[in-house]
């Protein structure tokens, strides 16, 4: 083997040239060459990196405290003494509380349904409906920030056998309920979420429940200490086919939450 005719032959070559790293020997790399990455590059990265964390944690401090300074005069407002012992937390305990409560808004339907859609083939052709009932829920009025409370039943008719999870209802509910609401309000969040994302033939939402302040006053002036049944609101919202009253289908579940509501 001519070493020496190699040796020729790439410094004859135009494209191993100095200042061309095509023809230097690549084991070379990371010791005397220029690395990969620019070190100094990557550390600006991972400073701007770091530095927009800390810009997002400080505001969100910034947004607990004031939520925490506007509860707290609140309290002084009503008379409270917010630096004595067992309220002096309350402002922090209650911007918490409230965070949970209002947790809908950070989700939304489409998140929590992912791709759990599925074609029932028994369900295809025919007109059966599906029905969850019985979904509990705890919400907050829009308009007193006092919570209500009930439960959810959902019925609607697939579109050629396009079916649901069952689960995912419970989830699409807790979705709306944690928010400012309204019953007529939460009714439709939900009915239009399930018609926009399984676009059945027909939607039936029904809701049935209690609002505290209602269920207090109801306790206060009948002396018994548990609320009535005049306590209990109810709220319907149909789509579709459901709007149909004289529908079979219709008069069947309204009949069957009925029953099951009793």
């Amino acid at each position: 083997m001519d070493v020496a005719g190699e040796e020729k032959s790439a410094m004859a070559c135009p494209c191993c040239q100095p200042g061309d790293l095509s023809g230097q020997n690549f084991a070379g790399i990371g010791r005397n060459q220029a690395p990969l990455y620019d070190e100094e590059i990557l550390e600006e990265d991972s400073s701007s990196a770091d530095e927009q964390i800390t810009c997002l944690s400080l505001e969100v401090a910034q947004q607990q405290a004031q939520c925490e300074d506007l509860f707290r005069q609140v309290l002084k407002c009503l008379g409270e003494d917010t630096r004595r012992e067992g309220i002096l937390k309350t402002p922090s305990r209650y911007r918490k509380a409230l965070a949970q409560m209002l947790s809908g808004y950070a989700k939304t339907a489409q998140n929590v349904l992912g791709d759990a859609i599925f074609n029932e083939e028994t369900l295809a052709g025919n007109r059966q409906t599906v029905c969850v009932g019985n979904i509990e829920f705890y919400s907050t009025d829009a308009h007193t920030l006092m919570p209500f409370f009930g439960e959810v039943h959902i019925c609607y008719l697939p579109d050629e056998g396009k079916v649901a999870g069952l689960s995912k209802f419970a989830r699409i509910t807790e979705v709306f309920s944690k928010r400012l609401q309204t019953p007529k309000n939460l009714a439709r969040d939900i009915a239009s979420s399930i018609e926009t994302l399984v676009s059945p033939v027909g939607v039936l939402v029904v809701i049935k429940c209690v609002y505290l302040n209602n269920a207090i006053c109801a306790m206060h002036k009948s002396g018994s200490g548990i609320p009535g049944d005049d306590v209990v609101m109810t709220e319907v919202e149909q789509r579709g086919l459901f709007l149909d009253q004289k529908c079979k289908e219709t008069r069947e579940m309204l009949g069957l939450i009925g029953e099951i509501t009793q």
